[in-house]
């Protein structure tokens, strides 16, 4: 029985991670739907006591043929964080030490999703430890637990700031958004020149979050280089939360580029602009990237995406190239999952067009929208509890940096999301409405 409860535990801790980065769940439906299973059978697990322990939560947990999945390895390790302190956390944070690279991920989400006082306080000992800056993995995840948290290190933060291992320095850039101390600002700097590119990613972003100078500029630099960008992607996302109409009508121009047409989209529904919505238009049409111009569409104006008649319904016969190929042809190490945007709902042209030539008029092309409604602090706030999944860690983006810093982790457990967003009513106006500029 036992077995059982976790395969479930398992498969469902897949079913959940996937639905963070979906259009078609909300926080409610998650919460109602894979999440709630996923708890219960973990709580089977728990009831099972420290015989189910240890034989099979760290039976799993300490296979040493270190294999590509990682959700038995995060919903066991869930299972043991969830029962009372006990010397079994201690021997799963030993684990950090020295596992392969399956178990260190399967555990260090599995404390990412903890909500414990005893496992934060015992977290911060690990990183105050010297001997944590010897053990680069172990210290990394331990950072990452912490950010998962937005918790403040203090000066504690300075030495993994000034690390030469690229992991410690990203967790720590990643951690220092939420320390409000001048040093972490003056070790960030160096950080943003790194030869790692994802370190130089989150420390910009970070310095976005801390409003350093120069952190816009990098942002827009990395968002409209020619040539390669290392995170074009993200910038392009920065630059649609943050600028003016003047920096979105550079971000609009990339729709008509082939290379970056999909990165684009995906970013001009955050700029809440009605031209947005008139570029997106045209576009509806293209085979390859309509839906992803009628979710901007969306974004922005509101519209249903199951509104009757304006979108085509699903196919009931996958395409050739979508089905189970022969098992001799078949990639055993290829990706299953499908890119979130396979999923988005294909429009019909024509009558989305309709739509918007019969409601254009309630918008005002000199205002930011989310969902229909001019974009302010409570439609931001209305959009963290209600947007599609994979939307809102954008919007938690744009209301840490315009707010100051208030903080909602979008990948954490429901309940602790509904308490981060519940604080939300503690902080006062924030002006969404005014963007920053670029020469």
């Amino acid at each position: 029985m036992e077995e059982e409860h976790l395969r479930e535990a398992e498969f469902l801790f897949e079913v959940r991670e996937a639905v963070l980065d979906t259009p078609h769940y909300s926080l409610a439906e998650l919460e109602a739907g894979p999440e709630q299973r996923l708890l219960a059978h973990v709580d089977a697990l728990v009831i099972g006591g420290p015989l189910v322990a240890d034989r099979l939560l760290f039976a799993t947990i300490d296979d040493e043929d270190e294999i590509e999945d990682y959700e038995a390895i995060a919903a066991a390790s869930m299972a043991v964080l969830a029962q009372p302190h006990t010397d079994r956390h201690e021997r799963l944070l030993a684990i950090l030490a020295q596992g392969h690279d399956t178990q260190l991920h399967g555990v260090s989400r599995a404390l990412q999703l903890t909500d414990s006082t005893w496992l934060e306080s015992r977290l911060r000992r690990a990183t105050a430890d010297a001997a944590a800056l010897s053990a680069p993995r172990f210290l990394t995840t331990c950072l990452t637990a912490l950010a998962a948290r937005g918790a403040d290190l203090a000066e504690g933060l300075h030495p993994f700031l000034r690390s030469t291992d690229p992991a410690v320095a990203r967790a720590a850039a990643m951690l220092a958004r939420f320390n409000r101390d001048r040093t972490s600002l003056e070790l960030l700097g160096p950080l943003a020149q790194a030869a790692d590119p994802q370190l130089r990613r989150t420390t910009i972003e970070t310095a976005l979050y801390r409003l350093m100078p120069g952190a816009w500029e990098s942002a827009v630099y990395w968002a409209f280089m020619a040539g390669e960008s290392d995170f074009r992607r993200d910038a392009l996302v920065w630059v649609a939360c943050l600028g003016d109409a003047r920096v979105h009508e550079r971000l609009l121009a990339y729709a008509d580029d082939p290379v970056h047409q999909s990165d684009a989209l995906w970013a001009m529904g955050f700029t809440g602009r009605v031209a947005a919505v008139e570029r997106c238009i045209p576009l509806l049409a293209n085979e390859n990237i309509g839906p992803l111009a009628a979710e901007v569409v969306c974004a922005i104006t509101g519209l249903a995406s199951d509104a009757e008649g304006l979108w085509h319904p699903p196919s009931s016969d996958p395409e050739p190239e979508q089905t189970l190929p022969e098992l001799a042809d078949d990639d055993l190490d290829a990706d299953l999952v499908p890119k979130a945007e396979a999923s988005l709902p294909v429009p019909d042209p024509d009558e989305i067009a309709a739509w918007w030539q019969e409601n254009r008029s309630n918008f005002d092309p000199g205002l930011r929208y989310i969902a229909g409604r001019p974009f302010d602090r409570d439609a931001l706030v209305d959009g963290l509890w209600n947007a599609p999944m994979r939307r809102r860690h954008v919007l938690a983006f744009e209301l840490g940096v315009r707010s100051g810093g208030a903080f909602v982790d979008t990948r954490a457990m429901c309940a602790t999301q509904k308490l981060q967003l519940g604080a939300l009513d503690n902080v006062g106006r924030i002006d969404c409405q005014q963007g920053l500029s670029a020469r």
